[in-house]
């Protein structure tokens, strides 16, 4: 693959990191919802303390998708530049750089599984 397409394809997946992160995003902002709308219904201060913690886990995740979307943006402004200027770059180089970022939302995915599993478990949703 010629670097040009390279640069294509992952000008590409970067795009689908964008929508994930914003996918994320909403979701955390039903999170929010539901909590807000479980607040007069809680019984004990153990809810209270949980609730309380899963409210600062949506903050905390909001901040981490916040990072991640600007050092993806940086990430896919350094991709334009590659291929405005015909940089020339080895792919090794440029996919050392790709597999950099997608570790980030990898690992930010499987913390977020674990948190959403908490959270149903804590809401009673299926």
């Amino acid at each position: 693959m010629d670097t040009q397409e390279l640069l294509t394809e992952l000008h590409t997946e970067h795009n689908r990191w964008q929508a994930k992160i914003k996918n994320y995003k909403d979701e955390l902002k039903r999170w929010d919802e539901q909590l807000l709308n479980m607040v007069p219904r809680l019984q004990s201060d153990q809810q209270s303390r949980s609730l309380e913690r899963f409210q600062n886990q949506i903050i905390i995740q909001n901040e981490v998708l916040d990072i991640m979307r600007h050092d993806f943006k940086q990430y896919e402004n350094e991709i334009e530049f590659i291929q405005n200027h015909k940089v020339d770059k080895t792919e090794d180089g440029i996919n050392s750089l790709h597999d950099h970022e997608e570790d980030k939302l990898l690992s930010f995915e499987h913390n977020f599984d674990n948190l959403r599993k908490d959270f149903k478990l804590f809401t009673g949703a299926k």
